[in-house]
């Protein structure tokens, strides 16, 4: 998996998500997401239990991959393994491969009704580089960003 893919899934795992556990999850998207006509149970086998499915305080694997599997991000991959648009309507990375920009799409909210706004994603990066928050794989996933580090620090 190159560089850019990872990063786009640890995007797509980070912006919304973080928000998620306190609001519930968005709501809203497009057809593909669509709820199913009848009621789906996912099971999946675990190993231990999840110390957290916040994405912000997960530090071990299960806890992790439980959190990707509940919580909706700005991108995903589709079934080739290709980074794709999901709360995202669309993104655009400059020429120099140093700015992100996402157009939300329409319509979008959270559980309780709520619309989900460019604001929240910020909220969402602010509170996962907080000192006060226990957040481990922070300088992992949004290191490369610059000013996470001194945040971080």
């Amino acid at each position: 998996m190159n560089r850019h893919s990872v990063f786009m899934l640890l995007l797509a795992t980070l912006m919304v998500v973080l928000l998620a556990g306190s609001n519930g999850g968005p709501a809203g998207l497009h057809a593909s997401a669509a709820t199913p006509a009848t009621p789906t149970v996912l099971r999946m086998p675990i190993t231990s239990d999840p110390k957290s499915l916040e994405p912000a305080l997960t530090g071990e694997l299960v806890s992790l991959w439980i959190a990707e599997n509940l919580h909706a991000g700005l991108v995903r991959y589709d079934f080739r393994g290709k980074v794709e648009p999901y709360l995202a309507e669309k993104y655009q990375i400059s020429p120099d491969g140093r700015i992100y920009t996402f157009t939300l799409r329409q319509g979008i909210k959270w559980q309780n009704g709520r619309a989900i706004v460019a604001s929240d994603f910020k909220k969402g990066w602010e509170r996962y580089l907080d000192p006060k928050i226990p957040a481990q794989l922070a300088p992992d996933y949004l290191g490369s960003i610059r000013g996470a580090k001194d945040v971080i620090a």
